[in-house]
């Protein structure tokens, strides 16, 4: 007597591609996305709806085909799982039950057998490696390092050659114009989209013509109209930042055996943001991390005060940097009396209440120049290094942040538009030469 098919077998026979994603909604060009089939990749600028169309793309595709593997990467969780999220709407919206058990946080199994995960890459993919897949969806793929596809390609050989599949579909703000993502738009197996901001009527002009505004051309042409900008100009090149990212959590508690600083800076008159990074240095591994991020505009004069006295009384902080230029006067000079001997005044030209260990000015160029020789570390294995989240309000603040040097004078000029961050970021970082460090580098 034979005996019955397993539960399992059930599963993996049921057909799903009778069921249909509802595309009502779409503009054409997600619908010319939607319908095509092989490798893509999506330059855009943001809130153009790239995710959404994505979204119903990959519930088409498992839902079409039985027993195929999708895995949704990002150099980071948050937006790996971002994705994922609006994957797992889609098909718990749709007009029956498809799941063949309750989605997980990372995992989807459908009763066709097909699955649909995600997962952060890190720096170098290792972490991922040893999967069989027949699609890959790199989301925010310009700020997943180039190592990664080295470890994915690997994986979508087999479906490619017995099953067709082994696709990639890329997608992302552009950031800089070199990487895995650039060449996407120059290899002619791949379907290109290219959709900007102004291109989308979701988007008031208004609200863009504010952001042409506050932005430098670059950063506008970059994010909002997706266009490939190059690195000239910029201190902190996207290849640069790309070899420095690291993902793990900020905002969390002081971490056991790490010196703490933090840097600060204050809004100008007229409403400006107030800037607060916390670093962390690891001194056996002589590693520095990002460990705190906060960003607020227009508040009482006492707000940023009490924000650094809550932060120090959290991190206990060996050192905290200020900007006391312009409005950041008052607030250094009191901070200075209440914290004396943790608080330090920098203002690119001097340092007040606190004698510099490097002597003579410190110039803005001095604060810049250290943090890109610790990012550059990440890339020789030299000592002392430092790593970022994959946050990206952190990495577009430092990828905004361009150099000029006067024909005049030789001088060198740091400007951007979105550079609060950075500001506050190079402050934390220039706590460890004042602790630790005998080096003194220029890179400008």
């Amino acid at each position: 007597m034979a005996k019955p098919k397993s539960h399992k077998r059930k599963l993996w026979e049921k057909d799903l591609s009778h069921i249909e994603v509802d595309i009502s909604s779409l503009d054409e060009w997600q619908r010319d996305l939607y319908r095509h089939w092989g490798d893509l990749a999506i330059r855009a600028g943001r809130q153009v709806g790239k995710s959404f169309g994505l979204a119903k793309k990959i519930a088409k595709f498992v839902l079409k085909h039985k027993g195929v593997n999708l895995l949704i990467i990002a150099a980071a969780e948050r937006e790996a799982s971002f994705l994922y999220d609006k994957v797992r709407f889609e098909l718990e919206c749709l007009s029956e039950p498809v799941f063949a058990e309750k989605p997980t946080l990372n995992n989807i199994k459908l009763k066709n057998g097909s699955v649909v995960m995600q997962m952060p890459t890190g720096r170098t993919g290792n972490l991922i490696r040893g999967l069989s897949l027949d699609v890959i969806v790199p989301d925010e793929c310009a700020f997943i390092s180039d190592l990664v596809f080295i470890s994915l390609m690997p994986m979508l050989a087999i479906s490619r050659k017995l099953r067709g599949f082994g696709w990639i579909w890329a997608a992302s703000t552009p950031w800089g114009d070199t990487g895995f993502f650039r060449e996407c738009f120059d290899d002619p197996d791949f379907k290109k989209f290219h959709i900007s901001s102004e291109d989308c009527e979701r988007i008031p002009k208004s609200f863009l013509e504010k952001q042409k505004r506050r932005l430098s051309n670059r950063d506008y042409q970059q994010e909002w109209l997706g266009e490939f900008v190059g690195s000239a100009g910029k201190v902190f090149p996207a290849e640069l930042l790309k070899g420095a990212i690291v993902d793990y959590k900020i905002n969390q508690l002081k971490v056991i055996g790490e010196q703490n600083f933090l840097g600060v800076d204050f809004a100008r008159f007229g409403g400006d943001e107030n800037a607060f990074m916390g670093a962390g240095y690891d001194t056996k591994l002589q590693r520095l991390r990002l460990r705190y991020k906060e960003v607020y505009i227009k508040t009482p004069t006492t707000k940023p005060k009490q924000t650094v006295l809550d932060l120090h009384k959290r991190f206990d902080y060996n050192l905290i940097l200020t900007d006391e230029g312009g409005f950041g006067v008052g607030l250094t000079d009191d901070l200075i009396d209440i914290l004396p001997g943790v608080v330090m005044g920098v203002n690119n030209q001097h340092s007040s209440k606190k004698k510099l260990k490097h002597k003579g000015r410190l110039l803005k160029e001095d604060l810049y120049s250290l943090a890109v020789r610790l990012l550059e570390n990440c890339y020789t294995n030299e000592k002392p290094y430092l790593e970022l989240p994959n946050d990206l309000d952190i990495l577009r603040s430092l990828e905004s942040v361009e150099f000029k040097e006067s024909d005049e004078t030789g001088h060198i000029k740091i400007f951007g538009n979105n550079t609060h961050l950075a500001e506050a970021l190079v402050r934390a970082i220039w706590g460890i030469k004042e602790t630790y460090l005998n080096l003194f580098v220029h890179i400008f």
